[in-house]
């Protein structure tokens, strides 16, 4: 009969001999940053899983990799679960951690559909698209957009460039640019460009950039 703890030890060294296999990696002897792999592995198994104690789970791998370096007299195995790069991602609570929520990126056949919906469409719809496209490329949220001050809009051959006076994540603003050609090369946003040259001529002192519901 298998004593509880050694049983414990054996799947966690069964966990570290599978990852070794797959990837490629001496089990005996391996690098720091293959044991790293593997620890920021378990981590995102942790937060993944189910029920109480799974980061005490993914923790306990490690002690057992500990148990079986002494056990069987792995030093190269020793020598890298000590090493610095292990023990400071360690100490920083990384086992915990949670990833940050942010929005997938658009496809791209998206943004040249969006691209082709704005040339093919009326006024009012391709005021709206070409705001999107704005912020696509310009990599504006849409708070960001509604802090644009139209007197900053500079526009060449090429290329539109503003200030936002405020934004998320620079509340003193930021000047960004959007080049007009896009992923369809059909150049988007020069036609945009004038709309908002049309806008700023209306409204010179204007620091938003929608003001319609709907």
């Amino acid at each position: 009969m298998v004593a509880p703890t050694l049983s414990k030890h054996l799947r966690g060294w069964q966990r570290w001999l599978e990852f070794s296999r797959c990837c490629g990696v001496a089990p005996c002897s391996p690098s720091p940053s293959a044991l790293l792999d593997f620890a920021i592995a378990l981590a995102a198994g942790a937060r993944l899983d189910r029920g109480r104690g799974r980061v005490a789970a993914a923790k306990g791998v490690l002690s057992a990799l500990r148990f079986a370096a002494h056990k069987l007299g792995l030093t190269g195995l020793a020598d890298s679960l000590a090493s610095p790069v292990l023990e400071s991602w360690q100490a920083s609570d990384k086992w915990s951690a949670v990833c940050p929520k942010e929005a997938y990126p658009l496809p791209l056949w998206v943004v040249a559909k969006l691209e082709i919906a704005f040339l093919e469409c009326g006024n009012e719809d391709a005021w709206l698209l070409g705001c999107m496209l704005l912020m696509i490329w310009g990599g504006l949220r849409w708070s960001d957009v509604q802090r644009l001050q139209l007197a900053t809009l500079t526009i060449d051959k090429s290329s539109l460039r503003a200030r936002c006076w405020r934004t998320k994540t620079c509340p003193s603003g930021l000047t960004f640019g959007v080049l007009f050609c896009g992923v369809t090369q059909r150049n988007w946003g020069s036609i945009f460009a004038q709309l908002l040259d049309q806008l700023r001529s209306r409204y010179p002192l204007r620091d938003f950039l929608l003001d319609r519901q709907g």
